[in-house]
């Protein structure tokens, strides 16, 4: 269903250029192409061929993006790690765009709580959620904070991302994990928060939420097994 929608528009576009070709070389033939005529047709034929490139880009990203989770799946096997220590590593190895933003990143986690799970997948997730933070929430800003504060509840690991940016725009943020959304008007792809739903809800298996107002930065509220092991598929699918 995602990538039905930039290959439709492709392949739509793409048999405008077949019909504009075969008008135009009609007019050649019979001898009645103005300079009218073939301004027009230059000028579909762009629109048309840009649409083609930009949409194929899109699709080819969002495959891009598929391909990365499967891959994962496939390579990394789930095993026990310290979820504070991953989260400082991931943190260390942001440090530089971190630092540029300027901005602070503050963890609340017990130190001792370890998880059965995809660590370097875990890992990814933070990895682009600060990331968005940096690009988007603390743009045009002196400074930010970051803050992810981490606990256990039964069987679940419950987390909460804030920062302290200018938010998420209102008229995206019903459709913040749709792919292509996104606040900038100049580069990015659109893929981050859709790469971090795939991830949580297909490899980590569970859920995600935005709960952004809009004024009061960005939020997000994630649970995953403590234990992935141990996750029935039937009871993970549940969660969805």
């Amino acid at each position: 269903h995602e990538i039905n929608t930039p290959v439709g528009t492709s392949l739509t576009s793409a048999s405008l250029i077949s019909d504009l070709t075969t008008e135009f070389k009609q007019q050649m033939e019979k001898g009645t192409l103005t300079q009218s005529s073939a301004e027009s047709f230059s000028r579909d034929f762009n629109e048309a061929s840009d649409l083609i490139n930009t949409n194929l880009k899109r699709a080819s990203s969002l495959i891009s993006s598929f391909k990365q989770i499967a891959v994962d799946q496939t390579n990394e096997q789930s095993a026990a790690f310290n979820v504070l220590r991953n989260l400082q590593a991931t943190v260390g190895m942001l440090d530089k765009e971190i630092k540029q933003c300027p901005c602070e990143v503050a963890i609340n986690c017990d130190p001792e709580l370890t998880i059965v799970s995809y660590q370097n997948s875990f890992s990814q997730v933070f990895t682009n959620l600060i990331n968005n933070s940096i690009l988007h929430g603390f743009k045009n800003s002196d400074s930010g904070l970051i803050s992810i504060d981490i606990e256990q509840r039964q069987q679940m690991l419950y987390i909460s991302y804030r920062d302290d940016g200018r938010g998420i725009p209102e008229q995206i943020r019903h459709r913040i994990f749709n792919p292509f959304v996104t606040s900038s008007r100049s580069g990015g792809s659109g893929l981050g928060t859709h790469l971090i739903y795939n991830l949580v809800t297909q490899l980590l298996k569970g859920t995600i939420a935005c709960n952004s107002d809009g004024e009061t930065g960005a939020q997000f509220e994630i649970q995953i097994p403590l234990n992935l092991q141990s996750q029935p598929d039937d009871e993970a699918d549940d969660m969805w």
